[in-house]
């Protein structure tokens, strides 16, 4: 039985995901960035919850996100602003910052509730997407989601790589494409998506 790393996301609209990926480059030029956003590898995300789950999970997952999303209204995404923060390695991160509207919060919310049963915080590396070596913050990010990001502590994002950005101008508002099941590779990227569905109710 295959156990795998997840992160459930909302994907951005095309165009926001190419301008996080245009910011993304100049960390990964100025600041030497191990996060390397791309369009169809590393892809810009909203995190609502993370975790382990067997392959033979997933569709009972994408059940319950149809249910979610059917019952759960989505509105545009609120910036306010780039942030810097810093990991349990000391390493310093620049991220878009989004509003935690009473929207988003409650759809976070109902994801981690309904999935709670099927994911496990128990993480190991085998369990993450492809072959580099690990950076301890992946794991401890991962497996601190619940109690470190979740609820009262979500702070809706989206990470733009490793660095300090001089201030950015950003559009002020912008929609969700997707809602998707991504597995986690180093970092807390997500490489690949394992179960997506467009969102129409906007």
């Amino acid at each position: 039985m295959e156990h795998l790393a997840i992160d459930i996301v909302l994907l951005p609209e095309p165009e926001i995901a190419h301008e996080c990926i245009a910011i993304n480059g100049k960390l990964v030029q100025e600041c030497a960035s191990e996060i390397v956003l791309a369009e169809n590898a590393c892809l810009p995300h909203v995190s609502l919850a993370m975790g382990g789950m067997t392959q033979e999970a997933l569709p009972e997952i994408a059940t319950r996100l149809q249910l979610i999303l059917k019952e759960t209204s989505i509105e545009a995404f609120r910036c306010e602003g780039i942030g810097t923060w810093e990991n349990s390695q000391g390493q310093f991160i620049s991220s878009l910052q989004l509003k935690a509207t009473p929207t988003l919060q409650t759809l976070h919310e109902r994801v981690m509730k309904d999935l709670e049963p099927l994911l496990s915080q128990e993480v190991t590396e085998s369990m993450l997407h492809g072959d580099d070596a690990i950076a301890p913050s992946t794991l401890d990010w991962i497996r601190a989601y619940r109690e470190s990001s979740s609820f009262d502590a979500f702070s809706p994002h989206i990470t733009l790589g490793y660095g300090r950005l001089e201030r950015t101008e950003f559009r002020s508002q912008f929609l969700a494409r997707n809602l998707a099941v991504c597995h986690l590779g180093n970092h807390c990227t997500c490489r690949r998506i394992l179960w997506e569905t467009e969102i129409s109710n906007q």
